[in-house]
């Protein structure tokens, strides 16, 4: 297996409002134990992963239920964060349709594959 390149921060993003979504948790802790700087964008005080030690950093997300353009603007706000593009990963199907559909605009921000 390919190790990860740590010095490459990912950012998390999960639109869905369930504060008990079990892939953000365990996406938070598999890439924090590997050492990479996680950050995550939801809307998820409550939740248990707001209290996991492998979260960098927290960013809100855009309203519920929000346009494209509104989802762009966060991102554009959090990959002013980074130096260099971070990795962009979807946690749920209305994040990824959202990524898939900005993808032109964030990909010089962030590492994208092509969905």
């Amino acid at each position: 297996m390919t190790p990860l390149d740590t010095r490459i921060p990912a950012v998390l993003l999960r639109i869905d409002r369930n504060p008990f979504h079990h892939g953000t948790l365990g996406a938070v802790r598999s890439l924090g134990r590997a050492g990479v700087e996680v950050h995550l964008v939801a809307d998820d005080h409550a939740g248990p992963v707001r209290r996991s030690r492998h979260l960098h950093r927290m960013h809100p997300p855009p309203a519920p239920g929000a346009p494209l353009a509104e989802v762009a603007a966060t991102l554009r706000r959090v990959a002013r964060h980074f130096a260099a593009p971070a990795v962009l990963i979807p946690l749920d199907d209305a994040s990824a349709l959202a990524v898939s559909a900005l993808h032109a605009e964030l990909s010089g921000r962030f590492l994208l594959p092509r969905a």
